[in-house]
């Protein structure tokens, strides 16, 4: 049986595996005053967000910002590379794009957890006009964990300086974790997933994790 430990670690580490939105309004236009002193000043900016799944359980999702010093379309370009996402992301040490076309990728993912080792499958579909992805959990594929889904955003501030944003919409580990245990660990996890992207981009998609 795994341990509450061993729970509640799957959820940071799953955090580290998933512009105009949809309604029209880009998340810049969003920023209280406060956040943007926030960005401003170098810091990711961290929102959570609770909801119940259709069985009734209650899950976290979450959104974390920031921004890159770096031209939009080359953020694009180093971001889109996913199959080095491992060289930067914690805990991933193996991806593999599976299909590819310019709308769409399948990547298989493989992270540690504990001495085991997890695998999923994502799809990814690609917006490049609005600099946005979407990303879901490929059903019927041999996934060692419930679902996950969410999408990540580049957003034009100047020549450059580009907002990044990271958003967990659905994460399903198929374990039950009370969520006043899973939000400070989301609240400490998926910032640093923002920070790796964004030396890894400001370093030219060279930057490496230790």
């Amino acid at each position: 049986m795994t341990s509450t430990g061993e729970k509640i670690l799957l959820i940071v580490v799953l955090l580290g595996l998933g512009a105009l939105n949809a309604h029209g309004e880009t998340v810049l236009e969003k920023l209280t005053k406060s956040e943007r002193k926030q960005l401003e000043s170098g810091k990711v900016v961290f929102r959570s967000v609770k909801s119940k799944t259709p069985d009734g359980e209650l899950v976290g999702s979450g959104q974390a910002m920031a921004y890159i010093k770096a031209p939009i379309d080359r953020c694009w370009e180093i971001f889109c590379h996913f199959e080095k996402s491992h060289e930067y992301f914690p805990h991933q040490f193996y991806t593999e794009v599976l299909e590819f076309s310019p709308t769409s990728v399948l990547v298989k993912k493989k992270f540690f957890f504990f001495i085991k080792k997890i695998n999923y499958y994502v799809r990814y579909d690609l917006d490049p006009a609005n600099y946005r992805i979407d990303y879901r959990m490929e059903k019927g594929r041999e996934n060692d964990i419930k679902d996950t889904a969410g999408y990540f955003i580049f957003e034009k501030v100047d020549d450059n300086t580009t907002l990044f944003v990271f958003t967990v919409t659905m994460l399903e580990t198929g374990y039950a974790v009370p969520y006043f245990i899973e939000k400070p660990l989301t609240q400490r996890s998926l910032p640093g997933q923002v920070e790796n992207v964004r030396k890894r981009i400001e370093s030219g998609g060279v930057w490496k994790k230790d």
